[in-house]
């Protein structure tokens, strides 16, 4: 049986000592560790997880017999004192000499990757015949690399060692390895980067940042989803002074949403709260940290995460309401369903808060598809080859897509149109989902007519002018427009028609007479569901030039009112 003292001791005038990481495991574990209490003369038995006497017998081993150990030098049945150590978690782990990562029991894998990391360097591991990336997602499929603490825990170290059985390799080599391919290894570092860069000036990420970035990790206790983020992170003491281990989980995580949203000005948090515009239980502006989807949006997390403007109104919540200032830009005029069109703006201005068409010749069918592409394709990256394509190839690609899912609504991979100039075949590689999306805007009304009946009225010029089945359009461009649309399909995304006549990429629940709002501190537009003297939150509205100039000008010169979200 382990036998050990434990005694108090202050961090000013530490001794040398290693903080150790690991994960807990199942606590029903019969180990056992003999404990003596400096000055007391009784001795006591206390239970311990089996990772964690394999890791104490692993230290002692080693001849590491000053180590601190978070199970037994915290009374984990006191919720107070809980609360008062989570406050110098990160005080203990950044003075200790060492921090040991314990993996747990060592297997044939990690072994071999061991020996590799220790006695290669890394470019040579990348060149060699062996399967290394199999050996790394071996090892990081552990249960430890999921666990929330582990992040505070590495980035706080000054010297992190990573143990697994006998075997052992410095923290910044198996990150230089496996950062590139495996994103959890590259957000703990993340972490550790920032820690380091806090010491020379750079402030450190807000706790709502730190939130979005760890939200997929796993915790015991779901309170420690914020407690355990707080030592690395600008605004945690202000937002939580105390941990408190005696209220819900789900009580804390309102808490500090609250806090965020009215005190700090987040306003951009609401956004995670899309979808919910069915709840009564709750409000629909307030988030549900412990459900949101595995993958977010990008234009979300970016939002969120963006710095805040320096317009500054009154934010207040006051009987689960929520009260912020805002312009209202639109209404809905028609939406379908489960698709997923974004769209230009740079072609409109404002004129009280609506945009109005600058182009005289936007009923040229021409233009409507070019608007068309333009709305699928404005989410993805700028620096996207086929971006600035011109108005024929934008038309030809959205005909193609078109006839496409038009002619087999439930297997468009089975259509063969031949080759086109590149000598690329279309048809096997687009997926069924693109068939669903299209077939929800056939009926969409723009202007005069059906979306339908745009993109026929264009596909008759162009098999008049071209003979060509697939309108000559490029493979390329449409494998694009699938991966936009396949990519906001999924994001629960969908096409709308505002009162302006304008396409809008709005959350999936919009119905028509929504409206759309600019919220103070909040750069992408929301949409609201009037209820009354009151709105409910739907969800986001999608539009590339949000962040144009004239946009900003224009809000802070809008006449901005307070209104009400329950």
């Amino acid at each position: 049986m382990l036998r050990g003292i434990l005694f108090a001791a202050s961090l000013l005038e530490a001794p040398t000592y290693s903080a150790v990481s690991y994960c807990w495991g199942k606590e029903d574990s019969d180990a056992l560790i003999e404990i003596q209490i400096a000055g007391h003369p009784d001795l006591m038995i206390a239970s311990i997880t089996q990772t964690l006497s394999e890791a104490l017998h692993e230290l002692l081993r080693r001849g590491e017999t000053l180590v601190w150990v978070d199970a037994l030098c915290i009374n984990q049945r006191d919720a107070f004192e809980r609360g008062q150590q989570v406050l110098r978690m990160s005080q203990i782990y950044s003075t200790a000499h060492k921090v040991v990562a314990w993996l747990g029991r060592a297997t044939l894998q990690s072994v071999a990757l061991f020996h590799r990391l220790n006695n290669h360097s890394i470019a040579i591991i990348d060149r060699s015949n062996i399967d290394i990336s199999r050996l790394t997602a071996n090892l990081l499929a552990r249960t430890y690399f999921r666990r929330i603490w582990i992040i505070q825990e590495i980035a706080k170290g000054r010297e992190v060692q990573v143990w697994c059985g006998r075997d052992s390799v410095p923290w910044e080599r198996l990150c230089a390895l496996a950062a590139r391919t495996d994103d959890r290894i590259s957000a703990i570092n993340h972490f550790r980067v920032r820690e380091v860069q806090s010491r020379i000036g750079v402030p450190r990420m807000l706790l709502c940042e730190a939130m979005l970035r760890t939200f997929q990790c796993e915790a015991s206790d779901q309170r420690d989803k914020v407690y355990a983020l707080l030592g690395m992170t600008l605004d945690g003491a202000d937002v939580v002074p105390l941990p408190d281990y005696a209220q819900p989980a789900e009580l804390v995580l309102r808490k500090v949403t609250e806090i965020m949203i009215a005190r700090e000005g987040l306003t951009a948090t609401m956004l995670l709260a899309r979808g919910r515009i069915s709840s009564k239980a709750k409000p629909t502006w307030l988030p549900d940290w412990l459900s949101l989807p595995w993958e977010l949006p990008p234009w979300i997390r970016n939002c969120i995460t963006r710095e805040r403007e320096t317009l500054t109104f009154d934010t207040t919540i006051s009987a689960g309401c929520l009260s912020v200032s805002g312009v209202e830009l639109a209404t809905f005029k028609d939406v379908c369903r489960q698709s997923a069109i974004a769209h230009d703006l740079s072609r409109y201005q404002y004129l009280n808060g609506f945009p109005i068409t600058l182009n005289h010749d936007y009923y040229n069918p021409l233009d409507v598809l070019g608007e068309l592409w333009d709305a699928i394709t404005s989410h993805q990256e700028p620096s996207y080859s086929h971006a600035d394509a011109d108005i024929g190839r934008k038309s030809r690609a959205i005909c193609l897509l078109y006839k496409l899912c038009e002619s087999s609504t439930l297997h468009p991979s089975t259509l063969d149109f031949g080759m086109d100039a590149e000598g690329r075949r279309f048809g096997p590689k687009y997926p069924a989902i693109a068939t669903e999306w299209i077939s929800t805007t056939f009926n969409l009304r723009f202007r005069d007519r059906t979306m339908l009946g745009w993109v026929l009225n264009v596909q008759r010029r162009l098999q008049q002018d071209l003979g060509d089945p697939s309108f000559g359009a490029s493979a390329a461009d449409l494998e694009h427009l699938v991966a936009c649309v396949d990519s906001l399909y999924w994001a629960g995304m969908t096409l709308a028609v505002s009162s302006t006549c304008c396409f809008w990429i709005v959350h999936r629940d919009t119905n028509v007479s929504d409206l759309v709002y600019r919220l103070v501190n909040c750069d992408l537009p929301v949409v609201l569901r009037r209820s009354g003297k009151v709105f409910r939150f739907v969800g986001e509205m999608r539009g590339p030039h949000t962040q144009a100039g004239w946009i900003v000008d224009y809000l802070k010169n809008a006449e901005w009112k307070q209104i009400v979200i329950m």
